[in-house]
């Protein structure tokens, strides 16, 4: 009865999410049907790294059409989801390897192709503050898969994590995504993208996951920055837990502009943050630990499982 409840509840949400969609003029996009979901064969990388760890299990699929790998010790045992985002110009199987440290922690976690990038690659060229909104926007249609056919996936109990442009998905789906995750790792990326260099990562565009210059270059919309970033809602940075990373020598995303959105966050009262610098890294050589390092500390903050229901109260009586 619970579960049908929830069931229901991500239902009206996703309702309320596409009236919220046209209201601001975009268009409304329907979840997903669980029987829209496609089994498909992994990639030959994924392949690789599914040989590599044995004692998981690799799955692929597609939710409508954004592509999905997941990665789990079994599908028994009622676990909490990690939604990993992969970086500009990669592919969800770059990412992997993060995703699996995050299931040999008990977690079920997946990784999605980004729009333009690995098996989501449609031509369409896109701004990369126009991707890592759409990216974020992907994670609501996948857990509202996992709401309606997966029995086992504790949605109470949710992490995203990610790196550069997917550190900027997960920063986003903090802020605005229709769920509210529990805490988050992020590496070399800022909520505040109107502190960013202007002509640096949010001046990129990319399409099939290679960069686009010159007159093929997609074009930012006016004011897209400022109706986007997720620093404008600093009161959603209060409550997840944030494991973050910066390197001293990043100049794509500077220290002093992930300050811009991390010192209001404390001022206005989170205390969950825990923010690390390392001297010496760049924007593109984050340390190998930080998955490893991410999820010991998200640990202490992970929500217990919610309890069992007494006995079947849908049975009663019958």
């Amino acid at each position: 009865m619970k579960r049908s409840c929830m069931r229901l509840l991500v239902l009206l949400l996703a309702a309320a999410l596409a009236v919220t969609a046209c209201a601001c003029g975009k268009a409304p996009e329907a979840p997903p049907d669980p029987s829209a979901v496609t089994p498909a064969a992994l990639r030959p990388a994924a392949a690789r790294i599914a040989e590599d760890n044995p004692g998981l299990t690799f799955r692929a699929f597609t939710v409508g059409t954004i592509p999905v790998v997941e990665v789990l010790t079994d599908d028994e045992t009622l676990r909490p989801l990690a939604a990993v985002f992969h970086a500009e110009g990669g592919c969800k199987e770059d990412a992997l390897g993060t995703a699996v440290t995050f299931a040999e922690a008990g977690y079920r976690a997946f990784v999605m192709d980004a729009p333009s990038h690995g098996e989501a690659s449609d031509g369409q060229t896109r701004t990369l503050p126009e991707i890592a909104v759409q990216y974020g926007r992907q994670l609501d249609s996948v857990l509202t898969y996992y709401y309606a056919g997966i029995e086992t996936a504790d949605l109470t109990r949710i992490a995203v994590c990610g790196e550069s442009m997917g550190g900027m998905s997960a920063l986003w789906y903090l802020a605005r995504g229709g769920h509210r995750p529990f805490g988050a790792a992020v590496a070399m990326a800022t909520a505040d993208w109107q502190s960013m260099d202007p002509d640096g990562l949010v001046s990129q565009s990319w399409c099939d996951g290679k960069q686009v210059r010159g007159r093929r270059a997609a074009v930012l919309p006016a004011g897209y920055l400022a109706e986007n970033e997720p620093a404008a809602v600093t009161r959603a940075f209060i409550r997840p837990a944030i494991y973050l990373i910066s390197g001293a020598n990043d100049t794509d995303v500077t220290t002093d502009s992930v300050y811009s959105w991390y010192g209001p966050a404390v001022e206005s009262g989170a205390e969950d943050l825990h923010w690390v610098i390392y001297q010496g890294c760049g924007h593109d050589n984050r340390p190998a630990e930080f998955a490893a390092d991410a999820v010991k500390w998200l640990a202490d903050y992970l929500p217990e499982p919610p309890p069992e229901p007494d006995g079947d109260p849908e049975g009663e009586g019958g």
